[in-house]
């Protein structure tokens, strides 16, 4: 009986703590990530190299700079580049303080995404991982597109994390918020797919939330599923064209030309500007976290299962080995509340008379009572 009264409030208590002692550990992190890169930075030991001569084609010059149309990450961050130039000039340091900026920003995006997507546990381990795996931070050294790529990456995976929330807690309804939230996480998964192949990671992970969290959804709304699988691919569409199109521009070419350029990128460029091993480490460390959060969710919920049969049989053999004393006063008490009787007093009002029953009928005398009366011819009725 005694665990049924204290539990739901240690629950409580205990979730409080963790989530404070989650947040705390979150900001640490995120004071390791930033200052191991602005260490690193005003140390000076370690050079910035523009190896993929990006940085050459995003300086300002009196001419035009020709644009690098070699994928559409690339693309993007030397335009990004270019304008951030713009204001602090050609510096290659610059692009190491963008870079810091933009990677600092990631391990915030990264946390919440899996946070939202996995659990506390998975966004812990992936912020840290994130913030002392030395590939990552040697990153900010080096103009590549690798950094504008992790900040669109870790956003993407907010999104998608939030959706899953949304699914797995209220499921979606005919709101304007719900499905501008959905139609948003399509149209970022377009715009990134044009950037590169590896955002169909992100898309594989938003159908299986939601092939996963189907019977819910149907429970809840019998549209939701279908307007899920409608206004999602919706917005892919709407971000891939947007993005052609704005290329098209630029190049001058036909939207379909310019989507030959997007296919043909996958073999032209190796892996489409981004370093192989980036490839496959981004997606293979959210893999990761999400399993390892996975196997110590079920390790906790085994643990609580056990726990709980564990009470149970303490609570059972400590009312079998409770003192004769205490029972003995337990007894009693019952006993005296059987034996407590309530005494009525007899009723002072009169009880009613008994009901005798009753039949009536006409009483009538066939010698007095004869209504054949005589008429003349003379006598007339309205009959």
């Amino acid at each position: 009986m005694k665990m049924m009264m204290y539990r739901p409030y240690t629950t409580t208590t205990m979730n409080k703590k963790r989530k404070i002692t989650a947040g705390i550990l979150f900001c640490l992190i995120f004071v390791l990530c930033a200052g191991i890169r602005g260490f690193l930075l005003a140390d000076g030991q370690i050079p910035l190299s523009d190896d993929a001569s990006l940085y050459e084609a995003s300086m300002i010059r009196e001419e035009k700079n020709e644009p690098v149309m070699t994928s559409g990450v690339v693309f993007a961050y030397t335009e990004i580049l270019t304008d951030v130039l713009k204001f602090t000039g050609n510096k290659l340091e610059a692009v190491a303080v963008m870079q810091l900026l933009l990677q600092c920003a990631t391990v915030v995006l990264l946390y919440f995404g899996c946070f939202a997507l996995s659990g506390r546990t998975a966004a812990l381990l992936e912020a840290l991982f994130f913030s002392v795996f030395p590939f990552f931070w040697q990153l900010m050294f080096a103009a590549r597109p690798e950094n504008i790529y992790l900040a669109g990456f870790g956003f993407l995976l907010l999104l998608t994390g939030l959706c899953r929330q949304k699914i797995n807690k209220g499921g979606f309804h005919r709101r304007s918020m719900d499905e501008f939230l959905i139609f948003l996480t399509g149209f970022v998964s377009g715009v990134l797919l044009i950037w590169h192949l590896m955002t169909v990671f992100l898309i594989v992970v938003f159908l299986a939330v939601a092939a996963f969290h189907a019977a819910q959804l149907l429970e809840r709304r019998k549209d939701s599923k279908n307007r899920i699988f409608l206004i999602y691919p919706c917005g892919i569409l709407l971000g891939c064209f947007g993005t052609l199109m704005k290329y098209t521009g630029i190049t001058g070419n036909t939207l379909i030309e310019q989507f030959s350029w997007w296919t043909s990128s996958f073999t032209a460029v190796q892996f489409q500007g981004l370093s192989p091993f980036f490839v496959f480490l981004l997606p293979g460390s959210v893999l990761g976290t999400a399993g390892i959060q996975l196997l110590m969710d079920r390790i906790a919920e085994r643990k609580g299962s056990s726990l709980s049969v564990d009470e149970a049989v303490e609570e059972v053999e400590r009312a079998l080995t409770e003192e004769p004393e205490s029972r003995g006063e337990m007894e009693t008490v019952e006993e005296k509340k059987e034996k407590k009787k309530v005494n009525y007093i007899e009723n002072p009002l009169p009880l009613p008379k008994k009901h005798v029953k009753r039949n009536f009928d006409f009483k009538l005398d066939k010698r007095k009572d004869d209504f054949d009366i005589d008429i003349e011819e003379g006598d007339d009725f309205d009959i």
